[in-house]
């Protein structure tokens, strides 16, 4: 009889994909801006991210894009967790990104991204009332067509043991556990 994991602490209410998703770039249809709201994240290095990222052209706009979230009322948003594009290659990850709520002309946050698989903190110094959110990235790692895997936005913070459920084989792990 094997030892049966601690559940994890439920993830709060994600707006992300109570939201009108659009880019100013994307690569094709395959790669729209609406699938960084799916709920899915691809496994890295697979080569299987069709319909499970979005990404950019690369020729136009690998220096910096915008993804925009909107909503038809205000939402309380306080945390985002990204995940960089990392089904092909690492370096499809963004470097730098900037968060924007409704028409400020100020980001809310501004922030160094990791070349990595898994989630990113965003977390803003306080929440924020926005029916808008842009991320502005600014820079890339250099890969051909840098994107998302997907982009989840919160009111409050995740509990960090939340986290766990998107390390690679958790949930392999855990099955064989119980």
């Amino acid at each position: 009889m094997g030892v049966r994991a601690a559940p994890l602490p439920a993830l709060p209410e994600n707006w992300a994909s109570a939201a009108t998703v659009s880019a100013d770039s994307t690569y094709s249809r395959d790669y729209a801006a609406a699938f960084v709201a799916d709920g899915k994240v691809p496994v890295e290095l697979s080569g299987q991210d069709l319909r499970q990222a979005w990404c950019v052209n690369g020729a136009t706009h690998r220096g910096g894009a915008e993804l925009t979230f909107t909503w038809p009322a205000p939402v309380s948003v306080r945390e985002l967790l990204y995940f960089g594009r990392t089904a092909w290659m690492l370096s499809e990850c963004w470097r730098r990104c900037e968060v924007w709520c409704d028409d400020d002309t100020q980001p809310a946050l501004s922030a160094e991204l990791a070349q990595r698989h898994g989630p990113q903190r965003l977390t803003l110094p306080q929440a924020r009332s926005a029916r808008t959110l842009r991320l502005r990235f600014t820079a890339s790692y250099g890969g051909a067509n840098p994107g998302a895997s997907e982009v989840m936005i919160f009111s409050e913070p995740v509990p960090e043991a939340a986290l766990a459920r998107f390390r690679p084989g958790f949930y392999e792990s855990a099955a064989a556990g119980s």
